[in-house]
């Protein structure tokens, strides 16, 4: 918010505002500061939007009180969040030594923020949000971003988790999983402030790789590398698997054949 715009929420001068945001080290934009965005970016369903929404799904917050109606992407990787400006075409600044040392990238627009509610988004968000209803066409990209987000994929690709608060979001990925093919289980633990965490696992190379030939499929360059790169790892390794059993018809001699390379 600009000086002048504090100065009428809170019934003050600008002077007055000048004078707090000095004494507590503020730093308030000048009026003159214009941000773009492109506040049409969540009103339809295409591959980039499906993985932003996904991004602030697992990494990102809504605010949406008087003066404060904005959304926020916080992430390690700041490649990432210069990817995301940019789909958005955004100019907005990516805050460096944010919370756990992220950085972070805020837009402030109520209807920006009206359309991420519409798919479930909420604040304080962690243990209710549900699954949102996507499209089956950007369901990879959608995946491809929750992964990328609270996603770990094991250095060698043979089993990757997701880690939610929310029961019912971990169920219906858990279902994606499975109506996939893959070998998916949820597993709980409970946190030390005695909280339920639910974590989504994908467990053997076969499902992992079958999860990264769907979830990385016409994606661009929009995915953080070192997943992508976990997850392909066996990818010669499953190769070799299916040269060695297209040709074979004895069934125990295939199980044999994938067990050995499993």
């Amino acid at each position: 918010m600009s000086y002048k715009e504090m100065a009428k929420l809170f019934s003050l001068t600008d002077r007055g505002i000048r004078l707090i945001a000095n004494k507590y080290n503020l730093k308030i934009r000048n009026g003159n500061e214009q941000y773009n965005v492109n506040k049409d970016f969540f009103k339809s369903w295409t591959n980039e939007m499906a993985w932003v929404l996904a991004m602030i799904y697992t990494d990102g917050c809504i605010h949406d009180t008087v003066g404060n109606r904005s959304f926020d992407i916080a992430q390690k990787d700041t490649n990432i969040l210069h990817k995301i400006r940019d789909l958005l075409g955004s100019n907005h600044k990516i805050i460096d030594g944010y919370k756990n040392r992220s950085a972070c990238l805020n837009i402030g627009s109520t209807e920006m923020v009206n359309d991420l509610k519409s798919y479930g988004m909420t604040p304080n968000k962690s243990r209710s949000i549900k699954f949102p209803d996507v499209p089956e066409l950007y369901l990879p990209h959608f995946i491809r971003g929750v992964i990328d987000g609270d996603g770990w994929v094991k250095p060698k690709g043979s089993v990757l988790n997701v880690t939610s608060a929310s029961k019912d979001f971990a169920e219906s990925l858990c279902n994606v999983f499975k109506s996939w093919g893959l070998n998916s289980e949820i597993r709980t633990q409970t946190s030390d402030a005695g909280t339920t965490i639910y974590r989504i696992w994908v467990i053997g190379i076969f499902s992992v790789w079958k999860l990264s030939s769907i979830i990385y499929h016409n994606c661009g360059d929009l995915y953080i590398d070192y997943k992508r790169k976990r997850m392909e790892y066996n990818q010669s390794r499953i190769k070799r698997v299916y040269d060695r059993i297209k040709d074979e018809t004895d069934f125990d001699r295939i199980s044999n054949i994938i067990r050995y390379y499993s």
